[in-house]
């Protein structure tokens, strides 16, 4: 048991220095430059049985505060069943493209509408997302003189998840700011159609129907590609959580084949460190509530690392000026290392749907 106790003491330690070390990343606010010119920019949106989603997209789109002459927006169409075709998309006012896709899940669709793209400049996000008036005109001033930005994704509908997406986020960008990005979401990105190519596309990993995001991501860096995170509330995109247990459950399952499915060593090292040390605090409240078996050197270990969730999760409310989902953490903190290890559990043996289709992972 004494053995037990140490190790899991120690994996505590490894892990809270290394959030620790992603927190300090966080402490000096973003600052990005102003553009002079406004470029020509496409945004490529692909969708698959969005037809209820697609109209709050596009409505958002037409209120951009950027010249409608300069959009082109491309949707493609990744075989949908819901009849998205009898939308009146005439009605937005947008200058639309729509493709259907030759090829079978989202990075074919992606693939296939940057090729279409005339310009250079690629902005992607999500049929079920809506975005600011300012969201062109921040992330291209993120976007500068770099090659990819990484904006930020929140839910409109669940301040409990944001939390999860407070780490996420977090660890994007305090990870990019130590030259190994491990996280993104493509449901907010811009990046340039000329490094796209460069880097091979999804060409490496088309087979895995998830993560166009990260392995993009990780395409970039790999290039030395010049990539920044761009967390203000001006870029940032909004979605919905999934409604019910079961949905919220696939979609991590989804989430965390990226990381199942990656060879990248610092994405591997951050999964098993994370999945480790909230075992440790479940097989230790497992040993209190039913043998009655503590330790002070494991309950000290389990509060170093509750304290430093607590400070990180603070600094990214910090760097997203959005301060309400922290009022979880009581609840959340604990709770969430019985998810994890739930999540890293059935991620091996379950293969779930998505949009009425297998996911390979």
């Amino acid at each position: 048991m004494s053995s037990i106790v140490l190790i899991g003491f120690v994996i505590c330690l490894v892990y809270s220095f290394y959030i620790f070390t992603n927190g300090i990343q966080l402490l000096n606010k973003e600052r990005h430059s102003r553009i002079d010119q406004l470029p020509d920019v496409s945004i490529v949106i692909p969708f698959r049985n969005e037809m209820k989603k697609l109209p709050g997209l596009l409505r958002s789109l037409a209120f951009l505060d950027y010249p409608n002459e300069k959009l082109e927006i491309i949707l493609i169409n990744d075989h949908s069943t819901d009849g998205w075709e009898r939308l009146d998309l005439d009605q937005f006012g947008l200058q639309l493209k729509t493709i259907n896709c030759n090829g079978l899940g989202k990075k074919a669709a992606l693939s296939e509408g940057i090729a279409l793209a005339t310009n250079d400049i690629i902005m992607q996000t999500d049929a079920d997302c809506i975005v600011p008036a300012t969201w062109i005109n921040s992330m291209l001033n993120a976007l500068g003189n770099n090659d990819m930005v990484c904006g930020s994704v929140l839910f409109s509908n669940s301040k409990l998840q944001n939390l999860e997406l407070f780490a996420y986020q977090g660890l994007g960008k305090s990870t990019l700011k130590l030259n190994a990005p491990i996280i993104a979401n493509g449901a907010n990105m811009a990046y340039r159609k000329t490094g796209f190519i460069e880097v091979g596309g999804f060409e490496n990993n088309k087979g895995i129907s998830s993560g166009d995001d990260v392995f993009l991501l990780r395409s970039f860096a790999r290039e030395k590609k010049r990539i920044v995170y761009a967390l203000s509330e001006s870029a940032r995109v909004w979605t919905r959580s999934e409604s019910n247990f079961l949905g919220v459950i696939k979609q991590r399952i989804r989430w965390a084949g990226k990381t199942k499915s990656t060879s990248h060593i610092g994405t591997i090292a951050a999964g098993l460190i994370l999945v480790l040390t909230n075992f440790y605090v479940c097989l230790h409240f497992i040993f209190w509530l039913a043998f009655d078996l503590t330790s002070e050197v494991a309950e000290i270990g389990i509060l170093i690392k509750f304290t430093i969730d607590g400070l990180f999760l603070f600094l990214v409310a910090r760097q997203l000026k959005n301060y309400w989902p922290l009022l979880y953490l009581p609840i959340a903190i604990p709770l969430y290392s019985l998810y994890i290890v739930l999540i890293a559990f059935l991620c091996v043996f379950i293969r779930p749907e998505w949009k009425n289709r297998k996911i390979q992972i």
